[in-house]
């Protein structure tokens, strides 16, 4: 036994140190093992935190640390599979927002091919798609506000009533409220989800665009009465090519246009002018006519009493002289002279005092005022005081009653009476 225990001795010694040197590196590999658990514990812990910063669950404030896996087992496998959760939710929100960015870029028009839910699952990518699908959503909103206020704009000018109303407000997005899903539990009917639609208003614009055309029907409407013009006024030869209106220049048109409408109107003034003046000579010639008629009026009462003067002198005998009529030319004094007592313009004759006794039918006489001339003339008819002389040359209106008359001859042409 001394022996055995001689030899067992050493190997006790040796065994004990080999047993210490087992337990350091034991300790120290433990040690290590610790502090990775607790790193990436704490790894964990801070990675759900992050993660809950962004979604607001209240998943990511549970403890993984060693000590709280010998405190509570159960809490610690409940934390951790709160953060499993927390971990599938985001990534499910992530695919959700893809979906949703690449429905909505197809929904503004961009090509399906464009941005796709997997291409954004792309951690390399997806800041690149999002930039496009920003861009393309910005575009399309500008061109939105474009078209919209080019609605407002023309809804202004063609006066469209409640479409120009209803364009204030495009594009008009109503917000409305719906039952959330079975699947939240028994407060599901308490809860609403909120979404958006467009309020549509397709009668305003439809009330638009009938103002519209019929704006085009008036503007028609209106080039065809411009283009009928030359066949209205077709004594005026129209400067304006109306013919044009219809064309970009019409402007210049309409101008000309004006022009020939007040070159219209002035002559128009003037025809009323001499249409006035018309009526005022037409009442002039109607008044001078009714003098006329007036005048032979008191010619005839003139004859009459002549005549019954005539009548009388022959009834006391006092036309009678004891000298004999005249019955040839040559008989007729040359120096003899009479006055005109009656003048007929009509028929331009005159009545001259001279009778008989002086004259013979054919004589030429002159009238003569003072020492101006004033006609010629032949007595075609003697009575006994009086004769009737024919006015050869000029008018018996340059006569005037009173006007001497003078014989011009008595050589009388053969046949004359």
């Amino acid at each position: 036994m001394g022996k055995l225990g001689k030899i067992l001795s050493p190997i006790a010694a040796v065994l004990a140190i080999a047993l210490a040197a087992l337990s350091v590196l034991i300790y120290n590999g433990f040690q290590k093992y610790q502090k990775r658990a607790a790193n990436l514990a704490e790894t964990v812990e801070k990675t759900a935190k992050k993660l809950d910063a962004g979604t607001n669950t209240g998943l990511g404030s549970g403890k993984l640390s060693f000590a709280d896996y010998k405190g509570d087992a159960g809490a610690f496998e409940k934390n951790t599979g709160n953060v499993v959760k927390l971990a599938g939710d985001v990534i499910g929100q992530r695919d959700e927002l893809a979906e949703a960015i690449a429905s909505m870029t197809q929904a503004l028009g961009m090509p399906a091919d464009t941005i796709t839910a997997d291409q954004l699952d792309a951690m390399e990518s997806y800041q690149e798609l999002l930039a496009i699908a920003k861009s393309y959503a910005e575009a399309f909103m500008k061109h939105d506000n474009e078209l919209v206020k080019a609605i407002q704009d023309a809804s202004k000018l063609v006066g469209a009533g409640n479409a120009a109303n209803a364009a204030k407000r495009l594009p008009t997005i109503k917000e409305t409220k719906a039952a959330a899903s079975a699947e939240e539990g028994e407060n599901a009917e308490e809860k609403t989800v909120k979404s958006a639609v467009y309020d549509s208003q397709e009668k305003q614009l439809s009330q638009l665009k009938t103002n519209i055309e019929a704006m085009v029907k008036r503007k028609a409407a209106y080039e065809l009465a411009i283009k009928n013009l030359q066949k209205v006024f077709t004594a005026y030869k129209l400067k304006a090519n109306v013919n044009g209106i219809s064309g970009s220049g019409f402007e210049k048109i309409l101008q000309d246009l004006a022009k020939d409408m007040m070159e219209i109107n002035t002559k128009l003034k003037e025809l009323d002018t001499i249409k006035n003046q018309l009526e005022e000579e037409k009442a002039r010639v109607q008044a001078a006519e009714a003098k006329i008629k007036t005048l032979e009026a008191e010619k005839a009462e003139l004859n009459e009493k002549l005549k019954a003067a005539n009548d009388k002198l022959d009834y006391y005998g006092i036309n009678n002289t004891d000298k004999p009529d005249l019955t040839d030319k040559s008989q007729v004094n040359p120096d003899t002279r009479g006055k005109v007592i009656l003048d007929n313009k009509e028929w331009n004759y005159a009545i001259a005092d001279l009778g008989k006794k002086k004259v013979v039918p054919g004589i030429e006489v002159i009238f003569a005022d003072g020492t101006a001339y004033l006609a010629s003339g032949i007595i075609k008819k003697v009575e006994e005081e009086i004769c009737l002389i024919e006015i050869t040359m000029r008018k018996a209106e340059d006569i005037p009653k009173g006007a001497t008359v003078l014989i011009k001859g008595v050589q009388a042409e053969e046949g004359t009476n």
